[in-house]
């Protein structure tokens, strides 16, 4: 027997497991394992991150806002809005005659260039008539209420008329605080230019008075001394 077979065979080293100790599993080749606040860094960056675009910013197309559809509503409403906008111009209408600023922007603000107004005073042709007639007429009043009621409206389109009872009270400007009071009908024909309902015909037709009227001249249109 040679020397070699007679070497006693090194023992292997045990582990501190022991002889029970399993065996682990080593692959040859070594991995970086990656750890979850890696991943998470990694999806952040790859979300992130912002492709730059080839076409410089000042010649890039600007987004246009997406134009505003011309509101449509059904028949039944739009009556409705329609009729309440013309209630609110009469109802302006006569308040404004209580507070007695007469100007261009009253006139236009409730009638149209070419309206035609018949009232007791007379009948005028044209919205710059109608300014110095009306504000002629109320100079002769101290204070007023006028109230409109009984209001019937017809609307057809862009047109409609207007129907109603008018009581007007008025306190003389002579000093005197005597009353004169007036009732009537009212008849309005309105248009409704782009800039809204305005009143294109009027017509107020008073049918008693009580108490003294003011020293003005007869109406043509009713033989009257009477006023708005």
């Amino acid at each position: 027997m040679s020397g070699d077979e007679n070497a006693t065979p090194e023992k292997p080293e045990r582990s501190a497991a022991g002889d029970n100790a399993v065996p682990t599993y080593q692959p040859a080749t070594t991995h970086q394992t990656t750890t979850r606040d890696q991943t998470e860094t990694t999806d952040q960056a790859m979300t992130t991150t912002e492709v730059p675009s080839p076409v410089p910013a000042q010649h890039r197309a600007r987004p246009q806002p997406r134009p505003e559809a011309e509101p449509r509503f059904p028949p039944q409403l739009q009556h409705l809005i329609d009729r309440a906008e013309i209630t609110d111009l009469l109802n302006r209408y006569l308040r404004s005659l209580d507070e007695g600023i007469f100007d261009e922007a009253w006139a236009r603000a409730f009638h149209t260039e070419e309206v035609t107004a018949v009232m007791p005073v007379g009948t005028v042709h044209g919205r710059d008539a109608l300014l110095a007639s009306v504000g002629q007429a109320m100079a002769l009043f101290d204070r007023t209420v006028h109230l409109g009621t009984n209001a019937v409206i017809d609307i057809d389109g862009d047109r409609a008329t207007a129907r109603g009872a008018q009581l007007s009270t008025h306190v003389l400007a002579d000093g005197s605080e005597d009353l004169f009071i007036s009732a009537g009908h009212a008849d309005n024909e309105l248009v409704r230019p782009p800039d809204g309902w305005r009143i294109s015909a009027s017509s107020l037709r008073i049918t008693w008075t009580q108490g003294t009227p003011p020293p003005i001249a007869t109406g043509p249109e009713t033989g009257k001394g009477d006023t708005a």
